[in-house]
């Protein structure tokens, strides 16, 4: 625990997740609403480290809730109380495992009317709890919004153009070792390492912020660069996998040298041209 929060961005996410809860629980207190814990629950559910932004998780978790309350209460204005409903959390129960983990909208589907009708077993609150919960849900994505993402300044300069960059540089040293037959093996399978996992760093960002509209623009000029060092990375492997199996390794010196400039050019425009500040 303490090596995780040396890392600047959980303390980073710790602090906005926080912050977030923290505004989530003084609205809940002060609001009066029946069932405030489920503010609560949102906020900690959209505001979270994962795979797509704030924007996204905060569209999939309004649209499960909606369709999920609409499901729970057509269920609690047909079904008697007792056994019929027992089955429809059942049934709910049984959809909610089997496709919980496929989709995050549906998880949310299947998982609101489970809790409305657990809310209300006897049904004497009528269409109150599914009110409840559709409100606490659009209170809490607002929070989420305006906390966790709005008003949340991010740098991504140095988890996409600046990663990039450095990705680069340490390719034009490993062309420079490559191509020129020099140093060990080991020393360049550990370069190689680190630069293939900038290279899958750099992706696993661009697919999360493909789902914020405030970097469509940058975007498709980061996948260029992103594809571009992947093409290279390949070819130097392939030479210096071949190179150290006491075969020619590859073009002369001053190919190795145009190689390395044009890579270390292509860092510089990287840095020279990232974005400035954004949110996320």
């Amino acid at each position: 625990m303490a090596d995780r929060f040396r890392d600047p961005e959980a303390r980073r996410y710790a602090l906005r997740l926080t912050l977030c809860l923290t505004v989530a629980q003084t609205v809940a207190s002060f609001s009066g609403l029946p069932h405030s814990g489920w503010l609560v629950l949102t906020v900690a559910l959209v505001v979270r480290p994962a795979l797509g932004t704030v924007p996204a998780r905060l569209m999939t978790r309004a649209l499960g809730t909606t369709a999920g309350v609409l499901i729970g209460l057509a269920a609690i204005t047909v079904l008697p109380p007792g056994w019929w409903r027992i089955g429809a959390v059942v049934v709910l129960t049984g959809l909610l495992q089997a496709y919980a983990r496929r989709n995050y909208a549906l998880q949310t589907l299947f998982l609101t009317p489970v809790m409305l009708l657990l809310a209300d077993p006897l049904g004497l609150a009528g269409s109150a709890v599914p009110a409840a919960r559709l409100l606490d849900t659009v209170a809490g994505c607002a929070v989420a919004l305006v906390f966790g993402y709005l008003l949340w300044p991010e740098d991504t300069r140095a988890r996409v153009p600046d990663r990039l960059a450095r990705a680069y540089e340490a390719m034009a040293e490993y062309a420079d070792r490559t191509l020129t037959a020099s140093g060990d093996a080991g020393a360049l399978h550990t370069l190689r390492r680190r630069i293939h996992g900038d290279l899958a760093a750099v992706r696993t960002e661009l697919t999360r912020l493909h789902t914020d509209p405030r970097h469509h623009d940058a975007l498709e000029t980061w996948r260029d660069d992103l594809a571009h060092a992947e093409q290279v990375m390949a070819r130097l492997t392939t030479t210096a996998v071949a190179g150290h199996h006491d075969t020619p390794c590859g073009p002369p010196q001053d190919g190795a040298a145009n190689l390395a400039a044009h890579l270390r050019s292509r860092a510089t425009n990287l840095r020279k041209h990232r974005p400035g500040r954004t949110y996320a």
